[in-house]
C-alpha cells in the first residue's frame, strides 16, 4: 500500500547512511516511483548510487509507472526502453527521436504498432 512505500521513503535513507547496497538503493528508488515522486527520484538518480537502473525501470515499466521507467532509462541512455515509455505516455514525437537512436528492428515495429494503435500517422 501507499503507507508502506511511505514508510520506505523514511527509512531507508538512513538505512543509506549506514551502509551502501543495491537492494537498499533499489528499493527506495521504486518507492518514490511507486508515490508519483518523479522530481525526488530524478534527483535520487543523479547522485551517486547503486541503484540497478535496468533491473528498477522494468519493474516500473512491467507495473505501468512510465514515466518513472522514463527516468531510469534515460540515466543509463537505454533508448529502445525510452521510446516504449514515451509511446506509452502519448509523447509520439519523442518516442521517434528515441527510436532512431536505438535503431531496431524490434523498436521500430513496437513505435509502428502503437502509433497505428493511437491513430498517430503524422
Amino acid at each position: 500500500s501507499e503507507q508502506n512505500y511511505e514508510a520506505l521513503v523514511r527509512f531507508l535513507p538512513m538505512a543509506r547512511e549506514i551502509t551502501k547496497d543495491q537492494h537498499i538503493d533499489n528499493a527506495l528508488s521504486f518507492s518514490l516511483a511507486k508515490l508519483g515522486r518523479t522530481s525526488e527520484l530524478e534527483q535520487f538518480i543523479q547522485q551517486p548510487n547503486s541503484c540497478d537502473a535496468q533491473k528498477v525501470g522494468d519493474r516500473c515499466f512491467n507495473e505501468k509507472l512510465y514515466e518513472a521507467a522514463r527516468v531510469f532509462f534515460v540515466s543509463i541512455k537505454n533508448n529502445a526502453k525510452i521510446a516504449s515509455c514515451l509511446v506509452f505516455l502519448g509523447e509520439y514525437s519523442a518516442a521517434i527521436e528515441a527510436a532512431k537512436k536505438a535503431n531496431t528492428p524490434r523498436t521500430w515495429k513496437d513505435l509502428c504498432v502503437a502509433c497505428v494503435a493511437a491513430k498517430e500517422f503524422k
